[in-house]
């Protein structure tokens, strides 16, 4: 069917700037087609599929899940993407939980007004391949068996009961994904900590990956976002440090992408040519690994030609003045030479900071592994604070990551640094108010100042561990030790390398099936929206309540409700780290400036795949572009 509206191509070039579709012939002849009549893989498509929610004739068509054609009654229930941190809203066209598509949620709900990426509109199908597990299994013979609920769990309290007569609860590692629900991830924090009595907790998703995920615990107090969605797209000058936004985040990125090919100013320091280098204001290729280097000559500059906010650094930071010895120290030219920036583009960059007016966003992913030194994400937090604009009037961090539910583990304190609420397990105030809430000695736990997850693998101290949605045996590092525990209960919707070492798996609930929260890299808090009930015949809350009960411990929860409740109390407690006011949630109230390295190390510039749901998206994608 043949189709002139041009709906697509304006999408694809107006919206999306990849311009993968064009009109062919003039006059009658005139017709849609990739541009220059190349086949589709061999534009710059990023299969997105947003061409396909815009056409009205039909002539644009998504490959359904469905055996045989036919008018389909589909219940529409509006719902969350589980992939990156941008939280895009989608629309899941359900016949049964087992069968349903994507598309794109209506244009005035969600952060992506309705656009979707390649993950959010194609990555539901691993769903439906019949490849997942919906049944208990114990290992007996080296073999699995399938098992009742009740069984599994018995068997799993008779053996972490031998395991901690021989190990002490530190032996033991709970580790969780960042897909996991903000309600999932704190009762799994509550299990270890509350229950077992261990710190051993974490995610292999973030520990594989290298990054400093506190690196800004000690400046601001949390390392999160101090600016939200609406900062991002009213700012005058975006500065992107290293990673790439329009294939890490796509939609975030597209948003920005436009707002910078109508005139919105932007600083892109990235080694490689990225999406967004077309319509930088200037681009700072600097060696890889040197961008720390190249911020310590800007931030220098600004501090001789007295371009920083002296009332902002007066009034609301310490320890200014140690750090001020260290930049005055730096040289441009040879910081231009070690960089490979040209001097004039350090000056233009210094320029375009100078004026206090603007609204100065910076965009950081946190995961990326694109371009990344040791403490890039310092550098950039100090030259925020250096200009007075790292939270409050519009500007400040826009901190982004790979996963859905990464700020939401911060916030549920799934994390052997931090406490429910984000705050690190130092505040000793809050953490006796967790202790009291759990009826558990919290305090005195973290205090002992064990946990950190990859000293706790490399000094081979843990024994037994529960792994909830993570496969890190995928990993080269961890494929060793996960092999060597002398007790593995792994829950996860497949069977994948790590289940298939374990001697108890318990199926997951898909993200789909049950009620529970996702918060965006923003602190944008939404409910997801279960399409029926799970196939595995429990919630994933049920499940690892009925872990702790396998530990004699009673979490007692009437209600979904209880849970979130019980969560925000936590977070209100700790003080919402989402009020852009200009208040830091250090204990003083201020901004602290440390010192820091501009040392590079080396790094894998690639990860593995260790959330199955990734790594099949992943194969997906090769499917698509192929």
């Amino acid at each position: 069917r043949r189709s002139r509206c041009g709906r697509c191509v304006a999408t694809c070039a107006e919206i999306l700037n990849v311009s993968a579709l064009g009109f062919v012939n003039r006059g009658f002849k005139t017709i849609v087609k990739p541009a220059m009549e190349k086949a589709l893989h061999e534009t710059n498509c990023v299969s997105c599929g947003n061409c396909i929610d815009v056409c009205p004739t039909g002539a644009l068509n998504e490959k359904m899940p469905f055996r045989r054609s036919g008018p389909w009654k589909m219940e529409s229930i509006f719902n969350v993407c589980n992939y990156c941190s941008v939280g895009c809203n989608i629309t899941i066209n359900a016949k049964t939980p087992d069968l349903f598509f994507v598309t794109g949620a209506p244009p005035e709900l969600g952060p992506n007004k309705g656009e979707l990426c390649v993950k959010g509109r194609f990555g539901y199908q691993h769903y439906l391949d019949g490849s997942r597990k919906t049944k208990p299994m114990i290992k007996k013979d080296g073999e699995f068996k399938t098992v009742s609920w009740t069984e599994a769990f018995t068997y799993i309290g008779q053996r972490f009961a031998t395991i901690r007569e021989q190990h002490t609860a530190e032996n033991i590692l709970v580790a969780a994904s960042p897909k996991l629900t903000n309600e999932e991830l704190y009762l799994t924090g509550r299990l270890a900590r509350g229950v077992i009595g261990t710190n051993s907790v974490g995610s292999f998703q973030l520990a594989i990956n290298g990054a400093d995920y506190h690196a800004l615990d000690t400046m601001l107090g949390r390392t999160m976002s101090t600016v939200d969605q609406a900062d991002v797209e009213n700012a005058d000058l975006y500065i992107f440090l290293g990673g790439n936004p329009c294939y890490e985040n796509p939609v975030l990125g597209w948003r920005m992408k436009r707002r910078m090919r109508h005139g919105t100013d932007a600083i892109v320091i990235n080694a490689g040519e990225i999406d967004l280098v077309r319509y930088a204001t200037v681009w700072a290729d600097a060696r890889r690994g040197t961008a720390t280097t190249l911020l310590n000559t800007v931030m220098a500059e600004l501090v001789r030609r007295d371009l920083v906010d002296a009332d902002f650094i007066a009034n609301n930071t310490a320890n200014f003045e140690q750090l001020q010895n260290t930049l005055l120290a730096h040289d441009p030219l040879a910081d231009a030479a070690v960089t490979g920036v040209d001097p004039a583009k350090i000056e233009q960059i210094v320029d375009l900071l100078s004026d206090r007016s603007q609204r100065m966003v910076a965009v950081y992913n946190i995961d990326s592994q694109t371009d990344r030194a040791n403490h890039d994400l310092r550098a950039l937090a100090t030259l925020m604070m250096l200009l007075g604009k790292v939270s409050g009037n519009g500007s400040g961090l826009a901190i982004t990551s790979s996963q859905c539910n990464y700020t939401g583990l911060q916030l549920a304190g799934m994390d052997s640094h931090l406490l429910p609420g984000a705050l690190p397990i130092s505040r000793k105030d809050h953490s006796r108010h967790v202790g009291a809430t759990w009826q558990a000695p919290v305090d005195k736990l973290l205090a002992a100042g064990n946990g950190d997850l990859n000293r706790a693998i490399d000094s081979d101290s843990i024994r037994a561990a529960i792994i909830i949605g993570e496969n890190p045996a995928a990993h080269a590092e961890y494929n060793d030790s996960v092999n060597s525990l002398e007790f593995l209960v792994v829950a996860d919707m497949f069977l994948t390398e790590t289940a298939q070492t374990a001697e108890v798996f318990l199926p997951l609930a898909a993200y789909l099936e049950g009620h529970g929260h996702f918060t965006n890299w923003a602190g944008r808090v939404q409910a997801i929206n279960p399409i029926g009930d799970s196939l595995t015949g429990i919630s994933n809350i049920e499940l690892i309540r009925r872990l702790a009960g396998a530990f004699g411990s009673d979490l007692r929860y009437n209600s979904f409700d209880e849970v979130a409740g019980e969560l925000e109390l936590m977070v209100n407690q700790a003080g919402s780290p989402f009020e852009r006011n200009g208040s830091f949630a250090t204990e003083d109230g201020k901004a602290h400036f440390v010192l820091y390295s501009a040392e590079t190390s080396s790094r894998r510039w690639s990860r593995d795949m260790i959330i199955e749901i990734d790594a099949r998206m992943r194969d997906r994608m090769k499917l698509i572009r192929a």
